[in-house]
């Protein structure tokens, strides 16, 4: 009880009479509470007083959104690039439609969004397939989403689908006709796997060539082989300085260092 801060209550008076009764219940407190401080003991826990519990400051916040935008920075892994339509251009004319579970998705392709995209020459979904527990088996692409996608890359070729989901979404973008699938598929995929705030702020660098896609699939999903990757030119004008710049220190300090380590 001391190892584990739990005040007496009418709860542990009821485990205590429990475990005198049942000597098979008691043997199985003994194992778990081993467990805590078998635990304890491996983080060095036992040397400390923890009287009270820290709370994370907004600086240890900042430091983990940095910390998940560059690892997934690194986990970003271009699948398809069909005619090299990644990287963006500067003066490509550029859509962005979101998919999917978020509060600015599209439903239908209408005349406000035909619209939109007859103005673009290249066309971005974010595809929002969050796991939610409906979801479990289609990985949240719903038969809307793909309905939609299939209608958007009819309508313009030169489209680019981000997943920020499971990498076995991929099982629903296949050039299949067999299958009911996809009888043309987006230009280029691109695996994201994450719907978080950080994920979606670093997408755009990598589309634009300003980062690398360095990831790889980890897991091999029917024509898709684990480890598969697509490669795509970077940008012209590229700041070496980015991810420093993403972490919030200053460019200026490395600068100095590579001018003496390039000589």
């Amino acid at each position: 009880r001391n190892n584990l801060k739990i005040k007496e209550n009418k709860s542990i008076e009821k485990i205590k009479e429990q475990a005198v009764s049942d000597s098979m219940f008691a043997r199985l407190i003994d194992y778990k509470c081993r467990n805590v401080l078998r635990e304890k003991y491996r983080l060095g826990l036992h040397k400390q007083n923890l009287n009270e519990l820290t709370v994370p400051t907004k600086t240890d916040y900042t430091r983990c959104e940095k910390l998940t935008e560059q690892i997934a920075s690194k986990a970003l892994t271009l699948i398809r690039n069909t005619n090299n339509v990644l990287p963006l251009q500067e003066n490509d004319k550029v859509v962005f439609l979101a998919l999917g579970d978020c509060d600015t998705a599209i439903t239908t392709l209408n005349d406000a969004t035909i619209s939109r995209i007859s103005e673009a020459n290249k066309i971005v979904l974010n595809l929002n397939a969050f796991q939610t527990p409906g979801r479990l088996k289609n990985y949240g692409v719903t038969p809307q989403s793909q309905d939609l996608i299939k209608q958007i890359v009819a309508f313009n070729p030169n489209t680019i689908l981000v997943i920020y989901g499971s990498p076995y979404s991929l099982k629903y973008f296949q050039e299949d006709k067999k299958k009911g699938s996809f009888s043309q598929l987006p230009a280029a995929i691109v695996m994201a796997y994450q719907n978080l705030p950080e994920v979606h702020r670093i997408v755009p660098d990598a589309l634009y060539g300003k980062t690398s896609f360095e990831g790889i699939l980890p897991v091999s999903v029917d024509r898709y082989n684990v480890g598969a990757s697509e490669k795509a030119n970077k940008a012209k004008k590229v700041d070496p300085y980015a991810m420093v710049k993403r972490m919030d220190m200053k460019a200026e300090c490395f600068k100095k260092i590579d001018s003496i380590a390039l000589i």
